[in-house]
Parts: C-alpha cells; structure tokens; sequence
C-alpha cells in the first residue's frame, strides 16, 4: 500500500478496464472468465490487470479445483473501493468546503511549481475521493493553480522549464481526473474546440472539453496550434452546434480574426448548420471588445461561466 496516504485503488480506478473489473469483484470472487464475460474485455487484458493489481495488493487469487477465482484483498480495499465508486461528481457541501477548496488549490500549486507530480496526484486523488465536483477541481484546483504558476513565473520565482513542468504534470493528471466524470444524458449537440494557428497554449481549452463532455456534449478537442483552413474543414465536415476558438497571446489575435471571418463566411454557406461561435483565450479575457470587433458570438473566461452563458 502506499506510504503516503494515497491508496493505490484510485491509480487504479483511473484505468477504465481496471475500474471495470474492480467493480465486478466488489459483488464476490470472480473467474477469469467470468469476468471477460461481464466486462467484454479480452482475456489477455484481464489477466494483465489481475497480475498488476495482485502485485499491488488490491486482489488476491484462490484455486478451487482447476480454476482460479480472484477477489478483492481484504476490507480495507473494499471499503476505499466502495466510497471510491459512489457519486462521482456529487456535491459533498459542508461547512469548511471553500476553506478545504482554498488549501487544495494551494497545496497544488506548491507541488506542481516543485515538480512533486507524486504529491500532486495525491491531492488530485483527495478532490476525488470528497467528491469534488467536476468544475471545482477543474477551476478551482488546475486552473487557479496554473494561473499563480505563470505569476510566479513573471516574477522571476520560477523559470521556464518549471512553468512547462508544472503544465505537463497538470495535462496528465487531467487526463487522469476526467475518467472519474462520466458524461451526463447526451444532449445531442456537438462542439468543436481548437487554438488557433500558431497558438500553442491549449490546457484552458481541454479544460472547457472536459467538462462539455461532462455536461453531455460530443466534444471534438482538435488541441494546440490548428491550421485556419484545416480548423474550417473540420467543421464543415462535422456541422457542429457551437464552436469554441482559443486565442492565448496578441501574436495570433490576426489570426484569430481570420479564422473567425471564415467560420462566419461557412455557415452562410447552403446546407450548414447554423452554429454559433465562441473566443476565448488568455488575451480574449484581457481584451474583451476583440470578441464584438471580429464578430465572434460570445467569449467567457472559464467552463463555468461558459456553461451559465449555455444555460442562458
């Protein structure tokens, strides 16, 4: 088990093969078998999960004549492993959670501007298991917490190196974090969220992916640094409802004002469908009249006041 109060269950349950299989255990021992039936996993993937997960002391295996059945090691697992699973993305209100937000956020920013990515998968795995809702961890946690980063950064505390650390330990635990948040009931809707070229500050933008997914939209995150003309093929292909634009620095804004003049221009075009279209990005937040002067529908400066404005 882990020594410093991170319980190797929730690396784990970040896999979502293993996340499956830990649930089929949680009801009794199960077969190999068994659980390739119930999980529609092949056989050689279970059998790698069950040989990891018994290396780290979460299943044990018993025979019983010719077959092997596995189980979840002792009550310990079980327990962390039920308190795991049960209402993800639930609000667990209480009257210091702002305060215990406040220390999360601070605690991360610390272990990311130190490169500590084990500490800062730790405090990750505590959001998690107090079921921390999607956007506060999100906002709150990641992005509070980069946005001090790149403080700490132009106040000469930090150099370029960590900046780009901090960032790179953060896209992962992201990645991590986002599998504990399924999405909700499907709204039907499809957004397409990409940087405009020459702009390689994308961790803001998969953020608002994330959490459009979590909301129930098919999100297509398209990344950092994508070609105008190739940005505007892919929506013509794919006739989204909403596209989202990033622009992080003045040096792309041009860029961005063509990019929004085509879009513009698409959907004007015979047969597409009427989508609107949103400006973000670290200089669209210092510059907010850019958004009205290129004709952009709408701008919001994180998830949660994106998804105030859908709601509106």
């Amino acid at each position: 088990m882990a020594g410093n109060g991170n319980h190797p269950i929730l690396d784990e349950l970040a896999d979502a093969s293993r996340r499956a299989i830990l649930e089929q255990l949680r009801t009794g021992p199960k077969s190999v078998m068994e659980l390739v039936e119930a999980t529609a996993l092949k056989q050689p993937n279970v059998s790698n999960h069950l040989a990891k997960m018994r290396e780290r002391g979460l299943v044990v295996a018993q025979r019983s004549g010719r077959q092997v059945f596995y189980s979840l090691a002792n009550p310990l697992v079980e327990a962390v492993l039920t308190t795991a699973l049960s209402g993800w993305g639930q609000n667990d209100a209480t009257a210091d959670a702002d305060h215990r937000l406040k220390q999360w956020s601070e605690r991360y920013a610390a272990a990311i501007a130190a490169g500590n990515e084990e500490e800062a998968r730790r405090i990750v795995s505590e959001c998690l298991i107090q079921r921390l809702p999607m956007e506060d961890l999100y906002i709150e946690v990641f992005q509070h917490s980069l946005v001090q980063i790149g403080l700490w950064y132009e106040e000469g505390k930090l150099t370029e190196a960590q900046e780009h650390l901090a960032s790179g330990i953060t896209e992962r635990l992201m990645a991590k974090a986002s599998q504990f948040y399924p999405s909700m009931l499907s709204q039907g809707k499809t957004v397409i969220l990409g940087a405009v070229a020459g702009n390689w500050h994308s961790i803001g933008l998969r953020m608002i992916s994330d959490v459009l997914q979590h909301h129930g939209w098919h999100a297509l995150y398209l990344g950092a640094n994508v070609p105008t003309e190739s940005f505007v093929q892919m929506v013509r292909q794919k006739q989204p409802h909403m596209v989202i634009i990033s622009c992080a620095v003045e040096e792309v804004a041009e860029e961005a004002r063509r990019l929004v003049e085509r879009l513009k221009a698409l959907r004007n075009e015979p047969d597409m469908r009427q989508f609107i279209i949103g400006l973000g990005g670290g200089f669209i937040n210092r510059n907010p009249d850019f958004v009205r002067e290129v004709g952009a529908d709408f701008t919001a400066r994180d998830a949660r006041e994106l998804l105030a404005r859908l709601e509106s």
